[in-house]
């Protein structure tokens, strides 16, 4: 059965500075889709599938891989980043993101274990999420109305000591973009979920 993600799953790189990071990107051309927690159950299976594998490249070329997503409840909300298109960033590190990324969460936001089902009902109920797996398939999510811009970016740059430097606006890296798209280029990828490169955001 061909893939509905064949054309829509891409691998665009977006890389920080001090790490190697890939955005799995929801395009679909007949529907918008603000997080993920707004896919259908079905684009949400096929992405998992997508997700799995791309992890499982990046573990054999990087190591350890963590997936994020700054899931706004709303258009035009903080913790969007200003972009309000589901994306889920894709990065390998080695250490706790979660526990470093709680000097920036509001006072009071506990996580709790998630899954895709959590993030679609933070997204029916109209609430700000921060959702995580580390490792790939070990999800967490955080509610919380007070939610800031780029959390997970902010606690990857203080840990590797360049703070100034989460903002992917003032410091878009794209030599790292192009070593991104370079470092999936030739690998042998086919069937459901096929990826795609592109070096445009």
């Amino acid at each position: 059965m061909e893939s509905r993600l064949a054309p829509v799953g891409q691998v665009r790189g977006r890389t920080l500075p001090w790490c190697f990071e890939t955005r799995l990107v929801v395009d679909y051309p007949e529907v918008a889709f603000r997080v993920l927690g707004a896919l259908s159950a079905d684009l949400a299976i096929e992405l998992n599938t997508l997700k799995i594998r791309v992890a499982s490249m990046m573990t054999a070329m990087f190591g350890p891989v963590c997936a994020f997503e700054h899931g706004p409840g709303a258009a035009k909300r903080s913790v969007g980043c200003g972009v309000d298109h589901a994306h889920l960033h894709m990065v390998p590190i080695d250490f706790d993101l979660v526990a470093a990324a709680q000097t920036f969460l509001p006072p009071g936001t506990t996580w709790t274990w998630a899954t895709w089902d959590n993030c679609r009902e933070a997204t029916r109920s109209g609430c700000d999420y921060l959702y995580i797996e580390q490792p790939v398939g070990n999800g967490r999510i955080a509610i919380n109305p007070a939610l800031g811009s780029q959390i997970f970016r902010k606690a990857i740059a203080a840990h590797l000591g360049v703070p100034e430097q989460f903002n992917w606006r003032d410091f878009p890296q794209e030599r790292n973009i192009l070593d991104t798209i370079t470092a999936f280029a030739d690998l042998p990828i086919s069937g459901p979920g096929d990826i795609t490169h592109s070096g445009r955001l």
